[in-house]
């Protein structure tokens, strides 16, 4: 009987720590959804399609500031 009774507390500890581990789940799952939802958009312009669009145009303004040094040093030169 001490031995059902054993059992018996044991499976109440684990019944226990199961729904404390579903509770930080649920948590953790909200969170990254919502980090993923803010890294990537889902539907609107995430913060990865805008430090892309960035990326994109301090790269084509360096060039072009590039192209107009190039000039201005060929004509200082020439």
């Amino acid at each position: 009987m001490e031995a059902l009774e054993r059992i018996d507390e044991r499976l109440a500890d684990i019944q226990a720590q199961i729904a404390e581990i579903r509770v930080i789940y649920d948590s953790h799952s909200r969170r990254l959804d919502k980090l993923e939802s803010e890294i990537y958009g889902n539907g609107r312009a995430g913060l990865a399609t805008q430090l892309r669009a960035v990326l994109w145009i301090a790269s084509g303004s360096l060039t072009f500031a590039a192209l107009i040094l190039a000039q201005t040093i060929a004509a200082w030169l020439h």
